[in-house]
C-alpha cells in the first residue's frame, strides 16, 4: 500500500508548543485513510492543511489526483456552494471564497471581493487598481473614440464590491448594463482591450466578432457568477447567525447555572453592564478554560451590584428618618453663619453619612419620628467627626495648589527684584511643589496641619467650582473663591463633596489673580500685607471693606451670596 514519503526537509528551527510536531504523523498513514481523512474537512481546512508543508502543498495543490478531494470539501459547506467555473482550479476558487488576504498586498482583512473579475482586495489596492472605463481609454489613447470605448467597456466585467447594491436583484442578468462611467479592474480591462485592439488592426472582422461575441457572453456568465455567490453568502451568513445565536443561547444558559451554584440569581444579572455582556453575550461554547477566566470577573460585578442594592435598601428604608435629620442639620447651620467652623461643615447630604449621624439615624426604628432632642444629643461628637472631615477636605485643596503651582512657573513680578515681596504662603508653595512631586497622591502633598493651614489662608491661593453642565445652575464657575467661601458654598449647592469639580485659579489662563494683583487688592482696601483669608471673611461679614478711595467697593452687593463676594472685589480691581 502506498505510503506518503515522511518529510525530510523541514525548516532548521524546531517548532514549539504541546502540539509541535502531531501534524507530522499525518504523513505516515496510508494515502486511502489520508484521503478519507481530509474528505471531511472544509475548502478552506484544506488550504490551512496545504501550508503546513512542501509535501502537503505538493500534494494537495497537484492536479492530480486531488480534484475530488477538493470538490468533496466543497460538498461539505452547508449551505452548498456553486460549482466551481471552468476557468478556476478548486484551490483558487476556495481562496477566493474563504480567504480574506489581499491578492495584491497581503492585507488582512480585505473585503472587496468580485467574483465576476475573481479578485479580493484590500480597500488601498481596489482604489489603485480600479479606475472608469473613460479613464482607461484615455491610457490606451481612444478618448476620441465614443463607440469603441462602449465595446470595450462590454469585453470584461465591471467592477463592483461584494456589497454594492447594483448587485442585489431578484434574478439573473439578462444583459450588460455596463458603460464608460463604471469601474474596472485595469490589469484585466488593458490586457483584453490590446487583444481586442490588436484583432481589429489585423483586419478579420470574422475573429474579431467572434472574440466580441464570446468576451461579451463570458461577461455575462462572471456577472450572474457574481451574484450567485453573494446570494450564497447571504445564506450562509444567516445560517451561521443562527449557529450563533444558538450557540450564545447556550452559553448564557450554562453561565446562568454556573452562577446559580454558586449561590446567585438570575434576577441580581446586571442589565446595563458592558462587561458583563461582553462575557455572556458570545457566539462561543462556555468551555472549563472560559468558565475559570470569566467566573472571577463575573463574579466581582455581581458582588458590587449586591453592595450598590443593600446601599439603596438601606437609603430607602430609612428615607424619612435621613430626611429629618437633614433638617435638623440644616437648622443647626443657620444658627452661627458668623462662625467660619460651621460654614466649612460638610453639606447636609455628606453630614449625615458621619459614623455618629448613622448610628442616630438608625438607633430606631424606620417610623420613629427624629427629633430636635434627639440631634442635640450627637452635637459635640458630630462637630469632632466634621473636624476630621474638614481636615481632610483642606488637604485636599493644599495639594491641589501644590500639584498647579508644580504645573506652572511662578508668575514674575514687574517690580524691581529689591522691591519684590512674597506674600505668606509662598515659601509652602515652593516646599509643597517639592514634595508633591516626591510624594504619593495618597501623602496628601506631605505636608502637614501648620503648614496646610498657611497655604490656604494665603490671600492668592483662591478656587473655581465648576461642577460641569449637569449643574448649570448651581455655580458661576467664573467667580474665585478663598477656600472658606469654597467649602460654605459647596455647603449650600452641592450634595457630596467632589474634589473633580474643583479648580485652582491659574494666572496666564484667562485669570489676573496672582500674587501681586493680591498685594494690589490688600493695599486697596488698606489692609496689611499678611492679611489672612480668615481676616478678609470676618471683615466680609462683620462689616464692609474699605477702599483706599473712600469708596465703598462693593455697592449693590446686598443680595449676592457671602462666599461670591471676595470674588466680585477680585473682578472690581482688575477691572
Amino acid at each position: 500500500m502506498m505510503k506518503v514519503e515522511s518529510i525530510d526537509n523541514m525548516a532548521s528551527h524546531k517548532p514549539k508548543g504541546r502540539n509541535a510536531g502531531k501534524l507530522m504523523l499525518m504523513m505516515s498513514v496510508p494515502m486511502d485513510v489520508f484521503y478519507e481523512i481530509v474528505s471531511h474537512m472544509e475548502p478552506k481546512d484544506l488550504l490551512q492543511l496545504s501550508r503546513a508543508s512542501k509535501e502537503l502543498r505538493a500534494l494537495l495543490l497537484s492536479k492530480k489526483d486531488t480534484r475530488r478531494l477538493w470538490v468533496a470539501a466543497r460538498n461539505n459547506v452547508v449551505p452548498p456552494l456553486p460549482d466551481c467555473p471552468e476557468d478556476m482550479s478548486e484551490p483558487r476558487y476556495a481562496f477566493l471564497v474563504f480567504e480574506r488576504f489581499c491578492e495584491l498586498c497581503g492585507q488582512g482583512r480585505a473585503q472587496n471581493v468580485d467574483y465576476a473579475i475573481r479578485v479580493r482586495l484590500c480597500g488601498g489596492c481596489w482604489t489603485a487598481e480600479a479606475q472608469k472605463g473613460s479613464e482607461l481609454c484615455k491610457t490606451l489613447q481612444l478618448q476620441r473614440q465614443k463607440e469603441l470605448q462602449e465595446i470595450l467597456c462590454t469585453l470584461v466585467p465591471r467592477g463592483t464590491r461584494s456589497w454594492s447594491s447594483s448587485e442585489w436583484h431578484d434574478g439573473p442578468l439578462k444583459s450588460l448594463d455596463q458603460m464608460r462611467h463604471h469601474w474596472y479592474y485595469s490589469p484585466q480591462f488593458l490586457s483584453v482591450a490590446r487583444e481586442y485592439l490588436a484583432l481589429r488592426r489585423s483586419g478579420n472582422q470574422t475573429a474579431l466578432q467572434d472574440f466580441v461575441e464570446k468576451r461579451q457572453a463570458d461577461t455575462l456568465v462572471r456577472r450572474n457568477f457574481h451574484r450567485t455567490l453573494l446570494d450564497w453568502e447571504v445564506k450562509s451568513g444567516n445560517i451561521k447567525y443562527a449557529a450563533g445565536a444558538d450557540a450564545q443561547a447556550e452559553r448564557i444558559s450554562e453561565i446562568t447555572n454556573e452562577l446559580r451554584e454558586l449561590g446567585y440569581d438570575p434576577t441580581e444579572f446586571p442589565r446595563r453592564n458592558t462587561d458583563w455582556d461582553q462575557m455572556l453575550n458570545q457566539p462561543r461554547k462556555l468551555t472549563p478554560r472560559i468558565w475559570n477566566t470569566i467566573r472571577p470577573k463575573l463574579v466581582v460585578i455581581l458582588e458590587e451590584g449586591r453592595r450598590q442594592r443593600e446601599a439603596d435598601a438601606f437609603q430607602l428604608k430609612w428615607a424619612k428618618r435621613r430626611e429629618q435629620l437633614q433638617a435638623h442639620y440644616k437648622q443647626f447651620l443657620l444658627e452661627d453663619r458668623a462662625s467660619i467652623k460651621t460654614r466649612t461643615l460638610p453639606s447636609p447630604h455628606d453630614a449625615v453619612e458621619l459614623p455618629c449621624m448613622k448610628d442616630i439615624m438608625t438607633g430606631e426604628e424606620p417610623h420613629v419620628d427624629l427629633t430636635q432632642e434627639n440631634f442635640l444629643t450627637i452635637r459635640d461628637t458630630m462637630l469632632f467627626e466634621a473636624e476630621e472631615y474638614r481636615a481632610r477636605v483642606q488637604r485636599e485643596l493644599a495639594k491641589k495648589l501644590a500639584d498647579a503651582s508644580a504645573a506652572r512657573p511662578v508668575a514674575s513680578s514687574t517690580l524691581p527684584p529689591r522691591k519684590r515681596r512674597r506674600l505668606p504662603g509662598a515659601k509652602l508653595v515652593a516646599k509643597g511643589k517639592q514634595r508633591a512631586s516626591a510624594a504619593d497622591d495618597s501623602d496628601d502633598a506631605g505636608m502637614d496641619s501648620d503648614e496646610v493651614s498657611k497655604l490656604l489662608e494665603s490671600p492668592s491661593s483662591v478656587f473655581r467650582c465648576s461642577p460641569g453642565w449637569l449643574n448649570p445652575d448651581k455655580c458661576n464657575s467664573q467667580v474665585v473663591m478663598s477656600y472658606i467661601g469654597l467649602l460654605e458654598h459647596r455647603q449650600a449647592k452641592h450634595g457630596t463633596w467632589n474634589n473633580d469639580d474643583i479648580f485652582v485659579t491659574k494666572p496666564g489662563y484667562g485669570d489676573l489673580f496672582d500674587a501681586q494683583f493680591a498685594r494690589r487688592l490688600l493695599s486697596s482696601l488698606r489692609l496689611e500685607e499678611g492679611t489672612t483669608h480668615s481676616e478678609l471673611d470676618v471683615i466680609v461679614h462683620s462689616g464692609r471693606p474699605q477702599c483706599s478711595c473712600r469708596k465703598d467697593p462693593i455697592p449693590n452687593f446686598e443680595s449676592e451670596p457671602k462666599p461670591a463676594i471676595f470674588g466680585r472685589l477680585v473682578r472690581l480691581f482688575s477691572s
